[in-house]
Protein backbone atom coordinates (compact mmCIF):
# COMPACT_ATOMS: atom_id res chain seq x y z
CA UNK A 1 0.00 0.00 0.00
CA UNK A 2 1.57 3.34 -1.07
CA UNK A 3 1.07 6.76 0.56
CA UNK A 4 -1.87 7.78 -1.66
CA UNK A 5 -3.65 4.51 -0.87
CA UNK A 6 -3.08 5.01 2.84
CA UNK A 7 -4.54 8.50 2.76
CA UNK A 8 -7.47 7.32 0.67
CA UNK A 9 -8.15 4.45 3.05
CA UNK A 10 -8.54 6.91 5.92
CA UNK A 11 -10.97 9.36 4.36
CA UNK A 12 -13.03 8.60 7.48
CA UNK A 13 -11.51 10.06 9.61
CA UNK A 14 -9.80 12.54 7.29
CA UNK A 15 -6.07 11.83 7.20
CA UNK A 16 -5.31 14.03 4.22
CA UNK A 17 -3.14 16.33 6.32
CA UNK A 18 -0.81 13.50 7.31
CA UNK A 19 2.02 12.27 5.13
CA UNK A 20 3.07 8.89 6.42
CA UNK A 21 5.68 8.03 3.83
CA UNK A 22 8.65 5.85 4.51
CA UNK A 23 8.98 7.29 8.02
CA UNK A 24 5.82 5.50 9.15
CA UNK A 25 6.41 2.16 7.48
CA UNK A 26 10.14 1.79 7.98
CA UNK A 27 10.61 3.48 11.32
CA UNK A 28 12.66 1.46 13.82
CA UNK A 29 10.18 2.42 16.54
CA UNK A 30 6.55 1.41 16.68
CA UNK A 31 4.16 3.78 14.90
CA UNK A 32 0.37 3.51 15.02
CA UNK A 33 -2.84 5.38 14.34
CA UNK A 34 -5.53 4.90 16.97
CA UNK A 35 -9.16 6.01 16.94
CA UNK A 36 -10.91 7.97 19.68
CA UNK A 37 -12.31 4.68 20.98
CA UNK A 38 -8.84 3.16 21.22
CA UNK A 39 -9.13 1.00 18.11
CA UNK A 40 -5.97 0.29 16.13
CA UNK A 41 -6.49 1.86 12.68
CA UNK A 42 -3.00 1.36 11.27
CA UNK A 43 0.29 -0.03 12.55
CA UNK A 44 3.76 -0.33 11.12
CA UNK A 45 6.00 -3.39 11.00
CA UNK A 46 7.80 -2.45 14.25
CA UNK A 47 4.50 -2.69 16.15
CA UNK A 48 3.80 -6.11 14.66
CA UNK A 49 7.25 -7.32 15.66
CA UNK A 50 7.03 -5.80 19.13
CA UNK A 51 3.63 -7.24 20.07
CA UNK A 52 3.65 -10.43 18.01
CA UNK A 53 0.34 -9.68 16.25
CA UNK A 54 -0.06 -9.01 12.52
CA UNK A 55 -2.00 -5.98 11.28
CA UNK A 56 -5.25 -7.84 10.74
CA UNK A 57 -5.19 -9.23 14.29
CA UNK A 58 -4.52 -5.81 15.80
CA UNK A 59 -7.32 -4.20 13.81
CA UNK A 60 -9.78 -6.38 15.77
CA UNK A 61 -8.44 -5.04 19.09
CA UNK A 62 -8.15 -1.82 21.05
CA UNK A 63 -5.02 -0.69 22.85
CA UNK A 64 -6.80 -1.70 26.08
CA UNK A 65 -6.65 -5.34 24.98
CA UNK A 66 -2.85 -5.38 24.81
CA UNK A 67 -2.14 -3.17 27.84
CA UNK A 68 -1.11 -4.65 31.19
CA UNK A 69 -4.06 -4.42 33.57
CA UNK A 70 -2.00 -2.60 36.21
CA UNK A 71 -1.09 0.17 33.75
CA UNK A 72 -4.46 0.54 32.04
CA UNK A 73 -6.09 3.01 34.52
CA UNK A 74 -3.30 5.59 34.15
CA UNK A 75 -3.18 5.13 30.37
CA UNK A 76 -6.95 5.56 30.10
CA UNK A 77 -6.86 8.64 32.32
CA UNK A 78 -4.24 10.33 30.13
CA UNK A 79 -6.13 9.31 26.98
CA UNK A 80 -9.42 10.71 28.33
CA UNK A 81 -7.74 13.98 29.31
CA UNK A 82 -6.79 14.50 25.67
CA UNK A 83 -10.36 13.79 24.60
CA UNK A 84 -11.93 16.11 27.14
CA UNK A 85 -9.45 19.00 27.17
CA UNK A 86 -7.20 20.87 24.78
CA UNK A 87 -4.20 18.70 25.64
CA UNK A 88 -2.71 17.54 22.37
CA UNK A 89 -0.22 14.97 23.63
CA UNK A 90 1.03 12.91 26.53
CA UNK A 91 3.90 10.59 27.28
CA UNK A 92 4.12 7.68 29.67
CA UNK A 93 5.80 4.37 30.31
CA UNK A 94 3.60 1.29 30.31
CA UNK A 95 3.58 -2.45 29.84
CA UNK A 96 2.14 -4.12 26.77
CA UNK A 97 1.17 -7.77 26.57
CA UNK A 98 2.87 -9.72 23.79
CA UNK A 99 0.85 -12.32 21.94
CA UNK A 100 2.84 -15.10 23.65
CA UNK A 101 2.09 -13.66 27.11
CA UNK A 102 5.35 -11.83 27.67
CA UNK A 103 5.38 -8.34 29.15
CA UNK A 104 6.90 -5.58 27.02
CA UNK A 105 7.92 -2.32 28.67
CA UNK A 106 7.49 0.64 26.33
CA UNK A 107 7.74 4.42 26.24
CA UNK A 108 4.53 5.70 24.70
CA UNK A 109 4.11 9.13 23.10
CA UNK A 110 0.58 10.00 21.96
CA UNK A 111 -0.30 13.03 19.83
CA UNK A 112 -3.83 14.10 18.97
CA UNK A 113 -4.67 15.15 15.40
CA UNK A 114 -7.55 17.63 15.36
CA UNK A 115 -9.93 18.81 12.66
CA UNK A 116 -10.39 22.45 11.76
CA UNK A 117 -13.15 22.75 14.37
CA UNK A 118 -10.81 21.56 17.11
CA UNK A 119 -12.31 18.11 17.57
CA UNK A 120 -9.94 15.17 17.71
CA UNK A 121 -9.94 13.05 14.57
CA UNK A 122 -7.47 10.35 15.64
CA UNK A 123 -4.23 9.80 17.57
CA UNK A 124 -0.70 9.13 16.33
CA UNK A 125 1.25 6.88 18.69
CA UNK A 126 4.99 6.32 18.89
CA UNK A 127 5.96 3.24 20.91
CA UNK A 128 9.57 2.50 21.88
CA UNK A 129 10.50 -0.85 23.41
CA UNK A 130 12.43 -0.11 26.65
CA UNK A 131 12.31 -3.62 28.10
CA UNK A 132 16.08 -3.99 27.99
CA UNK A 133 16.56 -0.71 29.84
CA UNK A 134 13.98 -1.66 32.46
CA UNK A 135 15.64 -5.04 32.98
CA UNK A 136 19.02 -3.35 33.36
CA UNK A 137 17.63 -0.93 35.96
CA UNK A 138 16.02 -3.82 37.87
CA UNK A 139 19.34 -5.68 37.83
CA UNK A 140 21.19 -2.61 39.10
CA UNK A 141 18.67 -2.20 41.93
CA UNK A 142 19.08 -5.87 42.80
CA UNK A 143 22.86 -5.59 42.81
CA UNK A 144 22.65 -2.44 44.94
CA UNK A 145 20.55 -4.35 47.47
CA UNK A 146 23.13 -7.14 47.36
CA UNK A 147 25.90 -4.64 48.08
CA UNK A 148 23.95 -3.31 51.07
CA UNK A 149 23.50 -6.84 52.36
CA UNK A 150 27.18 -7.47 51.68
CA UNK A 151 28.24 -4.45 53.74
CA UNK A 152 26.08 -5.55 56.68
CA UNK A 153 27.47 -9.07 56.48
CA UNK A 154 31.08 -7.92 56.31
CA UNK A 155 30.58 -5.51 59.20
CA UNK A 156 28.92 -8.10 61.42
CA UNK A 157 30.45 -11.45 60.49
CA UNK A 158 34.04 -10.33 60.08
CA UNK A 159 33.74 -8.47 63.37
CA UNK A 160 32.91 -11.81 64.96
CA UNK A 161 35.86 -13.54 63.28
CA UNK A 162 38.22 -10.70 64.21
CA UNK A 163 37.02 -10.90 67.82
CA UNK A 164 38.07 -14.55 67.83
CA UNK A 165 41.56 -13.61 66.70
CA UNK A 166 41.84 -10.92 69.36
CA UNK A 167 40.66 -13.29 72.09
CA UNK A 168 43.19 -15.90 70.95
CA UNK A 169 45.98 -13.35 71.07
CA UNK A 170 44.95 -12.14 74.53
CA UNK A 171 44.77 -15.67 75.87
CA UNK A 172 48.14 -16.86 74.62
CA UNK A 173 50.91 -17.28 77.16
CA UNK A 174 54.17 -16.65 75.32
CA UNK A 175 56.08 -18.39 78.13
CA UNK A 176 54.02 -21.56 77.71
CA UNK A 177 55.56 -22.99 74.55
CA UNK A 178 53.35 -26.07 74.66
CA UNK A 179 50.19 -24.01 74.14
CA UNK A 180 51.73 -21.33 71.94
CA UNK A 181 51.52 -23.34 68.74
CA UNK A 182 47.90 -24.20 69.49
CA UNK A 183 46.93 -20.54 69.69
CA UNK A 184 48.90 -19.72 66.56
CA UNK A 185 46.97 -22.43 64.73
CA UNK A 186 43.71 -20.92 65.94
CA UNK A 187 44.72 -17.49 64.65
CA UNK A 188 45.70 -18.97 61.29
CA UNK A 189 42.39 -20.82 61.07
CA UNK A 190 40.42 -17.68 61.86
CA UNK A 191 42.38 -15.73 59.26
CA UNK A 192 41.78 -18.40 56.64
CA UNK A 193 38.08 -18.38 57.51
CA UNK A 194 37.95 -14.62 56.86
CA UNK A 195 39.64 -15.07 53.47
CA UNK A 196 37.21 -17.85 52.50
CA UNK A 197 34.23 -15.72 53.54
CA UNK A 198 35.44 -12.79 51.44
CA UNK A 199 36.03 -15.04 48.42
CA UNK A 200 32.53 -16.50 48.71
CA UNK A 201 31.00 -13.04 49.03
CA UNK A 202 32.91 -11.72 46.03
CA UNK A 203 31.58 -14.69 44.08
CA UNK A 204 28.05 -13.63 45.00
CA UNK A 205 28.71 -10.06 43.92
CA UNK A 206 29.95 -11.30 40.54
CA UNK A 207 26.66 -13.12 40.00
CA UNK A 208 24.32 -10.99 37.90
CA UNK A 209 21.08 -12.48 39.25
CA UNK A 210 19.94 -14.23 42.39
CA UNK A 211 18.59 -17.34 40.66
CA UNK A 212 18.72 -20.72 42.39
CA UNK A 213 21.96 -21.25 44.35
CA UNK A 214 23.74 -24.56 44.45
CA UNK A 215 22.71 -26.70 47.45
CA UNK A 216 24.89 -26.33 50.53
CA UNK A 217 25.64 -29.09 53.04
CA UNK A 218 24.29 -28.31 56.50
CA UNK A 219 26.26 -30.72 58.66
CA UNK A 220 29.85 -29.59 57.91
CA UNK A 221 28.78 -25.94 58.00
CA UNK A 222 27.21 -26.40 61.46
CA UNK A 223 30.23 -28.29 62.78
CA UNK A 224 32.64 -25.64 61.53
CA UNK A 225 30.72 -22.72 63.04
CA UNK A 226 30.25 -24.54 66.36
CA UNK A 227 34.02 -25.06 66.48
CA UNK A 228 34.75 -21.43 65.65
CA UNK A 229 32.25 -19.89 68.06
CA UNK A 230 32.99 -22.24 70.96
CA UNK A 231 36.60 -21.02 70.97
CA UNK A 232 35.29 -17.54 71.81
CA UNK A 233 33.53 -18.98 74.88
CA UNK A 234 36.09 -21.39 76.38
CA UNK A 235 34.22 -21.58 79.69
CA UNK A 236 30.93 -22.70 78.12
CA UNK A 237 30.19 -26.42 77.91
CA UNK A 238 28.06 -27.20 74.88
CA UNK A 239 26.25 -30.32 73.72
CA UNK A 240 25.10 -30.42 70.09
CA UNK A 241 22.40 -32.67 68.65
CA UNK A 242 22.24 -32.97 64.85
CA UNK A 243 18.95 -34.43 63.63
CA UNK A 244 19.11 -33.66 59.94
CA UNK A 245 16.66 -35.50 57.74
CA UNK A 246 17.61 -33.03 54.98
CA UNK A 247 21.36 -32.49 54.63
CA UNK A 248 21.20 -29.95 51.79
CA UNK A 249 19.62 -26.50 51.68
CA UNK A 250 19.27 -24.18 48.63
CA UNK A 251 21.33 -21.36 50.06
CA UNK A 252 24.82 -19.92 49.31
CA UNK A 253 27.58 -21.22 51.57
CA UNK A 254 28.70 -17.76 52.71
CA UNK A 255 25.15 -16.80 53.65
CA UNK A 256 24.62 -20.11 55.45
CA UNK A 257 27.81 -19.49 57.46
CA UNK A 258 26.54 -16.00 58.27
CA UNK A 259 23.16 -17.37 59.39
CA UNK A 260 24.73 -20.08 61.55
CA UNK A 261 27.28 -17.67 63.02
CA UNK A 262 24.53 -15.28 64.08
CA UNK A 263 22.27 -17.93 65.60
CA UNK A 264 24.98 -20.00 67.25
CA UNK A 265 26.81 -16.93 68.60
CA UNK A 266 23.56 -15.78 70.18
CA UNK A 267 23.04 -19.21 71.74
CA UNK A 268 26.48 -19.03 73.39
CA UNK A 269 26.12 -15.36 74.33
CA UNK A 270 22.73 -15.84 75.99
CA UNK A 271 23.43 -19.22 77.59
CA UNK A 272 22.49 -19.75 81.24
CA UNK A 273 25.27 -19.48 83.75
CA UNK A 274 24.53 -22.88 85.26
CA UNK A 275 24.51 -26.19 83.39
CA UNK A 276 25.44 -27.13 79.84
CA UNK A 277 24.35 -25.26 76.75
CA UNK A 278 22.17 -27.56 74.65
CA UNK A 279 21.77 -26.81 70.93
CA UNK A 280 19.64 -28.98 68.67
CA UNK A 281 19.52 -28.75 64.89
CA UNK A 282 16.68 -30.35 62.97
CA UNK A 283 15.72 -30.37 59.30
CA UNK A 284 12.92 -31.93 57.26
CA UNK A 285 10.98 -31.52 54.03
CA UNK A 286 7.25 -30.79 54.21
CA UNK A 287 4.52 -32.12 51.92
CA UNK A 288 4.95 -29.18 49.55
CA UNK A 289 8.66 -29.83 49.14
CA UNK A 290 9.86 -26.86 51.21
CA UNK A 291 12.83 -27.53 53.49
CA UNK A 292 12.54 -26.54 57.15
CA UNK A 293 15.70 -25.98 59.19
CA UNK A 294 15.36 -25.44 62.93
CA UNK A 295 17.81 -24.54 65.67
CA UNK A 296 16.80 -24.48 69.33
CA UNK A 297 18.71 -23.87 72.54
CA UNK A 298 18.09 -23.88 76.29
CA UNK A 299 19.37 -20.37 76.95
CA UNK A 300 17.81 -17.45 78.81
CA UNK A 301 15.38 -16.75 75.96
CA UNK A 302 13.25 -13.64 75.65
CA UNK A 303 9.64 -12.56 76.02
CA UNK A 304 7.95 -12.97 72.62
CA UNK A 305 4.92 -10.94 73.73
CA UNK A 306 7.22 -8.01 74.38
CA UNK A 307 9.65 -8.55 71.52
CA UNK A 308 7.43 -9.74 68.65
CA UNK A 309 8.79 -9.18 65.15
CA UNK A 310 11.06 -6.41 66.44
CA UNK A 311 13.63 -9.10 67.03
CA UNK A 312 14.49 -8.95 63.32
CA UNK A 313 14.66 -5.15 63.11
CA UNK A 314 17.90 -3.20 62.93
CA UNK A 315 19.60 -2.14 66.18
CA UNK A 316 17.07 -3.95 68.39
CA UNK A 317 18.53 -5.39 71.60
CA UNK A 318 16.57 -7.05 74.38
CA UNK A 319 19.10 -8.01 77.07
CA UNK A 320 21.10 -5.47 79.07
CA UNK A 321 24.73 -6.12 79.92
CA UNK A 322 25.58 -8.03 76.73
CA UNK A 323 27.78 -6.97 73.83
CA UNK A 324 25.08 -6.79 71.18
CA UNK A 325 24.67 -4.37 68.26
CA UNK A 326 21.23 -5.57 67.12
CA UNK A 327 22.48 -6.28 63.59
CA UNK A 328 22.85 -10.06 63.26
CA UNK A 329 19.21 -11.15 63.03
CA UNK A 330 18.38 -8.17 60.82
CA UNK A 331 21.10 -9.22 58.35
CA UNK A 332 19.99 -12.85 58.57
CA UNK A 333 16.39 -12.09 57.64
CA UNK A 334 17.42 -9.74 54.81
CA UNK A 335 19.65 -12.41 53.31
CA UNK A 336 17.00 -15.11 53.57
CA UNK A 337 14.32 -12.93 52.00
CA UNK A 338 16.54 -12.31 48.97
CA UNK A 339 16.23 -16.03 48.22
CA UNK A 340 12.53 -16.28 49.00
CA UNK A 341 13.13 -17.93 52.38
CA UNK A 342 11.66 -16.85 55.70
CA UNK A 343 12.67 -17.06 59.35
CA UNK A 344 10.48 -17.35 62.43
CA UNK A 345 11.38 -16.97 66.10
CA UNK A 346 9.90 -18.66 69.16
CA UNK A 347 11.09 -18.20 72.73
CA UNK A 348 10.24 -18.35 76.42
CA UNK A 349 12.11 -16.59 79.20
CA UNK A 350 14.63 -18.94 80.89
CA UNK A 351 13.48 -21.85 78.72
CA UNK A 352 15.30 -21.13 75.49
CA UNK A 353 14.77 -20.02 71.91
CA UNK A 354 13.91 -21.69 68.61
CA UNK A 355 14.44 -20.34 65.12
CA UNK A 356 12.85 -21.93 62.08
CA UNK A 357 14.01 -21.19 58.55
CA UNK A 358 11.82 -22.27 55.62
CA UNK A 359 13.47 -22.59 52.21
CA UNK A 360 10.92 -22.57 49.34
CA UNK A 361 10.65 -25.27 46.70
Amino acid sequence: MDNDQINAAYSKPDLSAVRFGDFFWHSAIGMAIVSKSGQWLEVNHAIEKMLGYNREELFTKTFHDVTHSADLPLDMNLFDQCLQTQNDSYQTQKRYLHKDGRTIWAKLTVSAVRRANGQIDYFICQIVDISETKNLVAELVERNDLLKSFSHLVGHDLRSRASGIIMACEAVDIDDHSSFSQWVDMVKESGQSIIETLEQLMGLLNTSTIGHPDPTHLRPAIQLVIKQVSRQYPGCRVKVNLDLAEELVPYPLSYLHSLLTNLISNAFKYAKNDGDLMIRFHSFKDNDGAIHFLMEDNGIGFDMDEVGDDIFNLHQTFHEGYDSKGIGLFVTRRQLERYGAQIKAFSEVMKGSRFEIIFPV
